[in-house]
């Protein structure tokens, strides 16, 4: 639905199930950009979240309160929203590491390092397929890459140019954060790690959380592209998703 510093959203469907992962984007904008591929927001049946920082729940206690799409979150994050529910929205608590099911979808949230009471990334499974998610973290470890490998479509962030970055306008202080090891993944660490998550069975790759002001499209898009050459697998797809706009839709 979009993905940046301003908000971040995804929607998945999968048999009679569909989905968000994240809301960051005001309510009002995710109905208008659901609208835009024929989808009616009331039809969710669940909205997952990552973490909670307000680019990826800005719209969930609209959207909880006004259609009553269940919030699927685990404790950490919940006990950070300060005050973003009101105690009428439908809530279901998942623990991080172990799995749940959200209609025919099996979700296993895993840890990220973030600068987030309890970041998850997420393993979404529908029957012998396979998607892997991970936004927001600052660097990959063991568990990230273990988790993310045999996916047949894989989610992940590739947020700054260190260049950029190291020129660009922010102060010292969040310059540090962002490129710390509980910040946001460069657009090298995620090259990198996308060269050990290939495999056959591999058909499409989103990079997402593009920033703005650190990054562009193209670069995300090269370093990426440069991976996906060198390697012998074929017909791999790649899409960069845009924070002003609705990506278009990607079927396996």
């Amino acid at each position: 639905m979009g993905s940046g510093s301003a908000g971040n959203s995804i929607y998945l469907a999968a048999g009679q199930t569909s989905l968000l992962i994240d809301a960051g984007l005001s309510a009002a904008q995710i109905n208008k950009r659901l609208a835009l591929i024929g989808v009616d927001v009331a039809g969710l049946d669940g909205i997952i979240i990552s973490h909670e920082h307000g680019d990826h729940i800005k719209g969930i206690g609209v959207l909880g309160r006004r259609f009553k799409i269940p919030i699927f979150i685990n404790c950490g994050a919940y006990n950070k929203l300060n005050g973003t529910l009101k105690g009428e929205e439908p809530v279901v608590h998942f623990s991080t590491g172990d799995d749940f099911s959200l209609g025919q979808l099996d979700i296993h949230p895993f840890c990220v390092p973030h600068d987030a009471a309890e970041p998850v990334g997420f393993i979404i499974c529908y029957g012998s397929y396979q998607l892997g998610v991970a936004m927001d973290l600052g660097c990959v470890t063991h568990v990230v890459r273990e988790k993310l490998k045999d996916s047949h479509m894989l989610i992940l962030e590739s947020n700054y140019e260190p260049r950029l970055l190291q020129s660009g306008p922010y102060p010292w202080s969040v310059k540090q954060r962002v490129q710390g090891r509980y910040g946001h993944l460069s657009n090298q660490g995620a090259a990198e790690l996308l060269s050990e998550l290939l495999h056959p069975g591999l058909k499409h790759v989103a990079m997402v959380h593009v920033s703005k002001t650190n990054n562009h499209p193209r670069l995300v898009y090269d370093q990426a592209k440069a991976v996906l050459d060198k390697s012998n697998i074929k017909g791999i797809q790649l899409t960069i998703a845009r924070q002003d706009q609705v990506s278009t839709m990607i079927k396996l």
